[in-house]
């Protein structure tokens, strides 16, 4: 349960079209491997409680990339996703 929160963070304000969800899927995968601070520190938490937080904070790393990474491509591709 804690990959598919993680991913559904992921995927907030994100548009529903399948290169925007492709993205999303491996920025998420990315973020959830390398586990950048404070994800690592938040895994110690006990009860489970760290396993479901650092994939928490996998999602919203991933949202801020694919945010970014869109924002770049529209700038480049005005009519990239403009649904």
């Amino acid at each position: 349960i804690d990959e598919i929160i993680g991913m559904w963070i992921a995927l907030l304000f994100v548009p529903k079209a399948g290169v925007a969800v492709v993205i999303a899927f491996f920025a998420f995968r990315a973020f959830d491997i390398v586990k950048p601070p404070p994800a690592q520190q938040l895994e110690r938490i006990p009860n489970g409680w760290g396993i479901m937080l650092d994939d928490v904070v996998a999602g919203v790393y991933a949202n801020i990339a694919v945010q970014i990474s869109l924002w770049i491509i529209r700038s480049y591709v005005p009519s990239f996703l403009s649904f």
